[in-house]
């Protein structure tokens, strides 16, 4: 069935090829490009924008590439000035800073209650700032006896047992090592004495050796400092960083007594308070 329907095909296209009106089909042509002047035209005019388009787009990042540095230079600029004053503030601040703990220091050292008064009371100055050698004002005020100003920087919050680098001090040794037996500053010294200790300071404080101040009383035979730290409640039994007593450091024997004197003194006087009364 199919050989036959082949067979009909192919005898139906030669009669149509034998026909005298058939024509070989001719093979299809691409038909060639023409422009007209208009296309020409509409064609540059898109090259033309394109490059000009391109042309701004980069003149665009070129310029925000531009600003770009510029801001930055401009915050590094600004970042450097600012670092710039705050060193400068810094500095200025510190130098004040300086200015005023040497004012601090010379008003006690020379006694000007008035001018140490205002510091403190305007917040000028810590009360605690210390030299070199943290040495405090109270350590200078000791030093000088100035009873006055002990208590005025006591109010103010100095630290009665501060102690500094030269030997371990506090303030009531620096009272006793700057005091001489029969010095006209005996009764000041007494009340720098009892300041201190009203303040709160240890009076059996020690130095890096491990000395007291009545140790120190006791080597230069200071009896009216000795007198006075033992009223206060030295103790007589303390010992230094070798062992040794106020009494066995005593310069001396008349030193040595008074202060075996004055513990029995005490001695006593706990008994009687300690004793219980006979029903």
């Amino acid at each position: 069935m199919g050989n036959n329907s082949s067979v009909t095909t192919q005898a139906v296209l030669k009669k149509v090829e034998d026909s005298p009106d058939y024509e070989e089909p001719q093979p299809l042509r691409k038909k060639p490009f023409t422009s007209s002047s208009s296309d020409i035209h509409r064609i540059q005019h898109s090259k033309v924008t394109r490059r000009r388009s391109r042309s701004l787009s980069g003149d665009r990042r070129g310029t925000s590439a531009n600003s770009s540095v510029t801001r930055s230079n401009r915050r590094l600029k600004n970042k450097n000035k600012a670092m710039k004053m705050t060193r400068q503030q810094w500095l200025a601040k510190e130098r004040r800073a300086a200015e005023r703990k040497a004012e601090l220091f010379a008003a006690v050292i020379r006694g000007d209650e008035e001018t140490v008064s205002r510091l403190l009371e305007n917040s000028l100055i810590d009360v605690n700032t210390t030299d070199s050698n943290h040495l405090t004002a109270l350590h200078y005020a000791a030093m000088h006896a100035r009873p006055n100003l002990i208590r005025l920087l006591i109010q103010h919050g100095a630290d009665v047992d501060a102690y500094d680098t030269k030997g371990g001090f506090a303030p009531i040794h620096w009272v006793v090592i700057n005091s001489r037996p029969g010095m006209s500053e005996e009764e000041r010294v007494d009340e720098c004495l009892v300041e201190l200790v009203k303040g709160g300071c240890n009076v059996n404080s020690k130095d890096f050796n491990q000395a007291t101040p009545l140790h120190f009383a006791a080597r230069t035979d200071n009896k009216a400092v000795v007198d006075s730290l033992m009223r206060l409640g030295a103790d007589p039994n303390d010992t230094d960083m070798l062992g040794r007593t106020c009494a066995s450091v005593a310069k001396s024997a008349e030193t040595k007594i008074l202060i075996i004197k004055l513990a029995d003194l005490r001695a006593r006087a706990i008994y009687h308070v300690l004793e219980i009364p006979n029903n």
